[in-house]
This record gives structure tokens, C-alpha cells and sequence, in this order.
């Protein structure tokens, strides 16, 4: 056996179980347990979409309900499943680059770079962006391979794996499906591409077939596509605000917040280089047009930026472009080292210096990505043992309770059903045994969509939410202000508790909130 292949398998195994011991230090986000309870509301025999707020595909949560199922400790479990797709995600993106016969700098510059900026113990949260990103550079990896013999069964895997993308998060899905079908295009003909579809529109109907026997097919679009009208309003996070935020904190005097800084002033420069590579991309299909595989590594370039792209809009604030960043590097990997003879218009120095540059960055990152590491604030303890679904995991210092006690007031107040209008509802539902009897787990105006708020608003007049516990008026532009305002204007506040002040709705709508403080028990 090659000994660069066992070489690369040792690297994966120790990679793999050095995240896996690092990943139990790294306290709970509030996304982590947001997607653990979409799994356990599933779980419970709750439809997905209609009675579970979700605004991806539905592939990620099948995937994630069938690892933790009959499991001890989900969370960790989940975690474990973010690490396997990163680390699939840099195998996908060396076949990529094998198919175009890369140099050895462009290899490195994947996984250094990946590895440094991107930890595979970081952002293991969001499982639909990794499953999506994995999907899509299988998918290209696919055409490439296939080169000039034209198989049909590879262009059905190939638009199955698009598919898969699709069913995993729309918005990359169908940006990988419409580039790698253009790609089908030159290399099979539209013979190819028919076979392409077909590969992609089955996979998907799989995905989708579920939803439509359990009548949630409608409220898949509605929460996928037209919420996000909302998401698109409140949501932006633009190129220049991402970056400005970066150079503050790069300033900052605490160290802690320097580092991260840096690490992300350094991630966003990577994106300019994205649209570089796919300028120089489309110049060599529609100027120079080379044949061969000069211009199926163009076309995967331009594929891969085409998924960069859609995947960023509407955020680039640091947590989404770090997640982003394995699939931009390896666009500009490909693009630089992949196939030099056609971009003869760049000069071999500059080429040289490039791939050079590109790795000195790296290396720094990888230092600088260690000594934050370093730096961490880690919290001071596991959550309470008895609470199962996060046992033995540190969490977020004053984000979510301690334990099931916190929420044991509640429960008995309530009789366990109350509707949690705050970000981390999802750790409370979780840690205290609370059931929600809305669909929304993360209360932020994106997620309502355009009748959301209005929707609960109607429920909590009928009597079929009873309870409301709000810790006050949220910040920013994701804030339900038209839900917030009518809980403190039109219910009933009873006690403070842990979790917030705990409202019911009075007997005559009209008359109004008395305050936090006006009834206790």
C-alpha cells in the first residue's frame, strides 16, 4: 500500500481523536442545543417543519436522530458527527484536487489552512452547512473524476450528491446543483446533464417523499423559502461589517479577543481570493477555452465559488465564514495549484509567490490558532449529571440553567408546558423537562417569518398557550418586537422566576399587563 496513503489515514485517525477528547472541554452553544431539541421534538413523535420549527433541509436532523438514538449522551454524540463531517469534507476536497492533479503545496494548503482556522471541534453545531458543503464538493469530486469516459452511473452519483446538498441546506443545494450541471454540460453533453438531473431529483424526492406522507411538504417551503424574506430583512451581515468587527476586536487590549481577531481578519481575506479564482476561472472557459482537464478544474473552480457564495449571503459575520472557510480554500487551492498551464497569463513568480503566501498564512494561523486555544475561557464546570442531554459538558457562563432545578418551579406552575421567549429557550426545554407548545425553540423574528409572531399571538388568545416566561426585551434587529409587546401589553405578569417573568393571559385581553412584581405566588 502507498505510503502516502497510510501516511494521510494515521494523520486522519489522530486528528479525528484529538478532537474527539478536545471537543468534551468546549462549553454547549446555544445552536448546539437548539438542533438537539429539533431532534428530540422529532423524536417525541412531533411532525418536523409543521409542529417543529426547522429551516433547512431535513437530511442533517434524520442523520443526527438516528446517531443519537437509544445513545447515553447525545450532545457529545453530535459532536462526534460535526467531527466526521469535517474531516470527510477535507478527504472530499484532496479527491478534488487529485482528480486535478494538484501539487503537493495545494494539499497543504487545504488541511493546514482548514485546520488552523477551522478546528474540527468548531462550529459542530451546524450539521445541515456541514453535510451541505460535504455533499457538494463529493458532487464535484464526482465530475472531476469522471474526466473524459463520460460514465452515466457517475453523473447519476453525481447529481444524487447534489441532491443530497439540497436536501442538507437549499441555498448551497441548489447553487452546487445548477454549477456542477453546467459542468456536466461540457464534460458529457447534455446526455450527461440529463443524467445528472436525474440522479439529483431522485435524491431529493427521497429526502422530501417523508414530508409529503405526513402532510408537512407546505410548511417545508414556507419555513425553507418564504420565511426567508424575514431572515434576508433582519438577518445581513454584510462583507464590511463582518470584517470592521474583526479589526475591532483585533485591537481590542484583551488578548483573548485579539487573537480571535486575527484569526478572523485572516479568514475574510480568504473570500476576495474566492472571487479572484473564479474570474481567472471563467476567463480560461470563455476566453481561452482549453480542453481537457485545464478546463474541467475551471468549471469545478467556478462550481465550488458558486457554493461559497450562495452559503455566505445574507451573514459573514466570523462564525459562518469560519465554516465556510475549508470549501473558499480549497476554491482557491484549486484555482492556483491545480492547473497552472492554463492561466499562462499569470507569470510563473507569481503563481510561485502566491502558493508561497498562501501558505505562510497558514502556518501563522496555525500558531495563532493554538495559542488561542491557549487563551479560551473555558467554563468552570459540567451542567448538573442529572440532566442527561448535556451531562459531563461544560456550558455557556449565565446562558442557560444549571440544572433541572432551575426549571422545577416552572414545571409545577405550569404543568411542564410554557412557551420560552428567550434565545436559549432550547437549553431550558432540554435541561428542565419543559415542553414547548409552539413550534419555535429559537425566538428570533428570522425564525417567526413573515405570520409567525402573529400566528402564537392567536394561540395564546384561544387558551392553547397558557403560559408565557420572557426575561424581558431582547436587542437587535432579530428581535420579536410584535410578540414581546404584546405579552407585556395584553398578559397577565404572575411571578419572577429563574427563567424570567412568568405570564398569563388576563381575563379580559384589553386590560392589560400589571407588571413583573404586581402578582406573585
Amino acid at each position: 500500500m502507498n505510503a502516502g496513503v497510510l501516511a494521510l489515514g494515521a494523520g486522519l485517525l489522530a486528528i479525528t481523536a484529538a478532537a474527539v477528547v478536545a471537543v468534551r472541554r468546549i462549553p454547549v452553544t446555544v445552536d448546539e442545543a437548539w438542533f438537539l431539541q429539533v431532534i428530540v421534538r422529532q423524536s417525541r413523535g412531533e411532525v418536523l417543519y409543521r409542529d417543529v420549527f426547522y429551516g433547512a433541509g431535513p437530511l442533517p436532523v434524520w442523520i443526527g436522530g438516528l446517531a443519537v438514538r437509544g445513545r447515553r449522551r447525545p450532545m457529545l454524540v453530535l459532536r462526534v458527527v460535526g467531527i466526521l463531517y469535517f474531516m470527510g469534507l477535507l478527504l472530499a476536497g484532496s479527491w478534488v484536487l487529485a482528480s486535478a492533479h494538484a501539487p503537493a503545496p495545494a494539499f497543504a494548503v487545504l488541511w493546514i489552512g482548514s485546520l488552523a482556522f477551522v478546528p474540527p471541534t468548531s462550529t459542530v453545531d451546524s450539521h445541515y452547512t456541514r453535510v451541505a458543503l460535504l455533499t457538494a464538493v463529493l458532487a464535484t469530486g464526482i465530475v472531476m473524476h469522471i474526466g473524459s469516459s463520460g460514465a452515466e452511473v457517475a453523473f447519476v452519483l453525481a447529481g444524487a450528491a447534489a441532491g443530497l446538498s439540497f436536501s442538507a441546506k437549499q441555498t448551497i443545494g441548489i447553487a452546487a446543483t445548477v454549477a456542477l450541471g453546467a459542468s456536466a454540460i461540457v464534460v458529457g453533453g447534455f446526455q450527461a446533464a440529463v443524467w445528472y438531473v436525474l440522479g439529483a431529483v431522485v435524491a431529493a424526492g427521497v429526502c422530501l417523499v417523508p414530508l409529503a406522507r405526513v402532510q408537512a411538504l407546505g410548511w417545508y417551503v414556507r419555513r425553507s423559502f418564504r420565511n426567508k424574506t424575514v431572515y434576508l430583512a433582519v438577518g445581513r451581515v454584510g462583507f464590511r461589517d463582518g470584517l470592521r468587527e474583526a479589526l475591532r476586536r483585533t485591537f481590542s487590549s484583551r488578548a483573548q479577543q485579539a487573537v480571535y481577531g486575527s484569526v478572523a481578519v485572516a479568514a475574510y481575506l480568504v473570500f476576495p481570493a474566492v472571487l479572484v479564482a473564479c474570474a481567472i476561472a471563467l476567463r480560461n472557459v470563455v476566453v481561452d477555452d482549453p480542453s481537457g482537464s485545464a478546463r474541467l478544474s475551471d468549471m469545478a473552480t467556478l462550481a465550488l465559488g458558486a457554493v461559497v457564495c450562495s452559503a455566505a449571503v445574507p451573514r459573514l459575520d466570523f462564525t459562518h465564514v469560519r465554516g465556510l472557510f475549508p470549501v473558499a480554500l480549497l476554491t482557491v487551492a484549486l484555482a492556483v495549484g491545480a492547473h497552472p498551464a492554463s492561466m499562462h497569463f499569470v507569470p510563473d513568480g507569481a503563481r510561485l509567490t502566491a502558493t508561497a503566501g498562501l501558505l505562510l498564512v497558514t502556518a501563522l494561523a496555525a500558531a495563532i490558532s493554538a495559542r488561542r486555544v491557549q487563551l479560551s475561557q473555558w467554563s468552570n464546570g459540567p451542567v448538573d449529571h442529572t440532566t442527561p442531554y448535556f451531562e459531563g459538558l461544560p456550558v455557556l457562563h449565565g446562558t442557560t440553567p444549571s440544572g433541572p432545578a432551575d426549571g422545577a418551579a416552572l414545571r409545577e406552575r405550569t404543568g411542564g408546558r410554557v412557551f420560552l421567549l428567550r434565545p436559549d429557550a432550547s437549553f431550558w426545554y432540554l435541561a428542565s423537562g419543559l415542553e414547548n407548545p409552539t413550534p419555535y425553540d429559537y425566538p428570533f423574528a428570522s425564525v417567526f417569518g413573515p405570520r409567525g409572531q402573529q400566528e402564537v399571538i392567536e394561540g395564546i388568545r384561544a387558551g392553547r398557550i397558557a403560559w408565557v416566561c420572557s426575561p424581558g426585551p431582547t436587542d437587535g434587529r432579530q428581535r420579536p418586537a410584535q410578540l414581546e409587546e404584546f405579552v407585556a401589553r395584553s398578559m397577565v405578569a404572575v411571578e419572577q422566576t429563574s427563567a424570567g417573568v412568568l405570564y398569563r393571559l388576563a381575563a379580559d385581553p384589553t386590560a392589560g399587563s400589571s407588571g413583573p412584581d404586581a402578582r406573585r405566588s
